[in-house]
């Protein structure tokens, strides 16, 4: 074997060497990413529990907000009727201990029931009130629970495309890397050996 044809061994020796110290790098960031991948799945998982435990949360709200409105309605009812009854004890009072005509007793008759309209109506237009207020309220919460929610389910699926994407693009670095590689070795095996052919010597191709 002559200097010149031992010279170009060595090179490409030295080619392959850099070749497959570069594909080992190559195989590196790969499994980086799948570590990546298996982390985001992780993360993924967590945070599908967290929108679950977040939605029985908004769940259990509901129910609360459902609760509270019955019950300051059925209060509200209580004390509208309580203050009814007020009204009437007075009316009771006034024709036992007040002798009247049976003018006054029709005049009487007729506020009375002026009267009772309208805190019949004041019970319904306060109850109504009362439960616009509540379920506004309520309303409010749940929107704001379910764009927490949203948010959440919009971050996660956001994250698990980008990491996709992420190793597709890995994935398509090192095919082409790969490519190059073998592409640049078969040449300079090729080179190799033609000038080997020329001195008389042999080249092993082998990968």
């Amino acid at each position: 074997m002559t200097a010149q044809a031992t010279l170009e061994v060595k090179k490409t020796l030295t080619v392959v060497d850099r070749s497959t110290k570069a594909l080992i790098t190559a195989a590196d960031t790969v499994q980086k990413a799948i570590t990546d991948l298996n982390t985001i799945a992780n993360v993924s998982v967590a945070l599908a529990q967290e929108i679950e435990f977040k939605q029985s949360e908004l769940n259990a709200l509901s129910d609360q907000f459902t609760t509270k409105e019955r019950e300051q309605v059925a209060e509200l009812r209580l004390r509208v009727l309580e203050n009814e009854d007020k009204v009437f004890d007075e009316l009771l009072k006034s024709r036992k201990l007040v002798a009247v005509a049976p003018v006054i007793i029709s005049d009487l008759q007729t506020e009375l029931a002026s009267t009772k309209a309208g805190v019949d109506a004041a019970i319904a237009e306060a109850v109504k009130a009362a439960e616009i207020r509540v379920s506004s309220a309520c309303q409010a919460q749940l929107a704001a629970k379910e764009a927490a929610h949203n948010v959440e389910s919009a971050t996660l699926r956001a994250n698990t495309t980008a990491q996709a994407e992420r190793n597709g693009f890995l994935s398509a670095q090192i095919a082409q890397l790969q490519a190059e590689i073998q592409k640049e070795r078969d040449a300079r095996v090729a080179i190799a050996q033609a000038d080997a052919a020329k001195q008389g010597v042999i080249v092993n191709a082998g990968k």
